[in-house]
């Protein structure tokens, strides 16, 4: 007889007590999830899910004695769990959301509305898939570490390159994330040197709604402006693009952004394959790609056919990854060239960024 599946045990944090308690009706009548707490503040979360050990807490922002960010960080420093930031949207919590991410914090999903509302059935459907994936996420402890620990000139010094292939310097950089994305781009983009003048393609799952308060985020540490990319955009120098909600991101030969709400690729619409494949037809050799932390395979394949061309690809490690599938699954199909920690990525793409003798400050074209 096969044993039954043990119930995904949930604790839920929200100061409003309305929300609260659509929170735990949806929880509590969903087949596989058991409610074992909810509490209205971030210092009651961290003593429940220290008592009660959880498989996944969601996490309100704004909060008495202690917000969101604050209590995501002190769960992952001492008993480090799932969370998943459940907040109206990215416009009005703006940048909490993404620091709650950079804490520890896995996702991020739309607070439902209402039963009465018609958006009411797909939200609590988005929150109950985003629980179910996120409890299976082995999560470690996070080391606190400052933002401003590194030294200002580790932003212009790399691992050595050596024993490295020669290279052609790029003229385009395509990265792929998914879960543990947001603070690794964050970090990755923070590591690049002001001066850096190459165009940054970017394919990131996250919940509709959220990405274009991810750029204002990555805004504040990139080295040039982060826009969502609009169909016809040129590629510029510095300038990274991100895949807007529910269309791929494709590049062309000519330098522009190519923008189509074709079918999803391996159940994803942005793929960060379709941006890999376009990067390959169109930069071969003169691409990096990148490969980040995420969940599931999007971009292995792709990244395949990029490498074939000679352009160099890069994985994030698995100790500094939220979650190594999608970097796994590219390093298990040989997709990737070199595997490398968050903190060595950045200083190594700005030197590989400008490697060769043939190094142009001109059209990226």
């Amino acid at each position: 007889m096969t044993k039954p599946l043990k119930p995904i045990r949930v604790v839920v944090t929200e100061d409003s007590a309305v929300t609260r308690a659509l929170l735990t009706a949806i929880v509590e009548k969903a087949p596989g999830f058991e409610l074992v707490a909810a509490v209205s503040d971030g210092v009651a979360a961290v003593d429940t899910v220290r008592r009660l050990r959880p498989s996944i807490v969601t996490m309100d922002l704004h909060m008495p004695r202690l917000d969101g960010v604050e209590a995501t960080r002190q769960i992952m420093r001492e008993t480090p769990t799932p969370i998943v930031v459940v907040t109206a949207s990215s416009e009005v919590d703006g940048r909490l959301t993404y620091e709650a991410l950079a804490a520890g914090a896995l996702s991020v999903v739309a607070r439902p509305v209402g039963p009465s509302d018609p958006r009411f059935a797909p939200r609590r459907d988005r929150l109950l898939a985003e629980l179910r994936l996120m409890a299976g996420v082995s999560v470690v402890r996070r080391v606190e570490r400052s933002e401003s620990c590194a030294p200002a000139q580790s932003r212009a010094s790399a691992p050595p390159l050596e024993p490295w292939r020669p290279v052609r310097p790029a003229r385009v950089v395509a990265i792929a994330a998914s879960t543990g994305g947001p603070a690794a781009l964050h970090r990755l983009l923070r590591d690049l040197p002001r001066d850096f003048d190459v165009p940054i393609v970017v394919v990131q799952h996250m919940s509709e709604g959220f990405i274009g308060g991810l750029a204002r985020w990555l805004s504040d540490v990139a080295p040039g402006p982060v826009r969502i990319a609009r169909d016809g955009d040129a590629l510029a120098h510095g300038v990274v693009f991100l895949a807007p909600d529910g269309s791929h991101l494709r590049v062309a030969a000519d330098g522009t952004v190519h923008l189509d709400a074709g079918p999803p690729i391996g159940g994803h619409r942005p793929a960060a394959t379709a941006l890999f494949d376009s990067v390959a037809k169109a930069y071969g050799a003169g691409a990096i790609g990148i490969v980040l932390t995420g969940m599931g395979r999007d971009g292995a394949e792709g990244l395949v056919r990029l490498r074939a061309t000679g352009a160099m690809t890069l994985a994030q490690d698995a100790a500094s990854s939220a979650v190594f599938g999608m970097p796994g699954a590219a390093i298990e199909v040989g997709a990737v060239e070199r595997v490398l920690s968050l903190e060595d990525l950045g200083p190594t793409i700005a030197a590989l960024a400008t490697a060769g003798p043939d190094r142009r400050r001109g059209d990226p074209r």
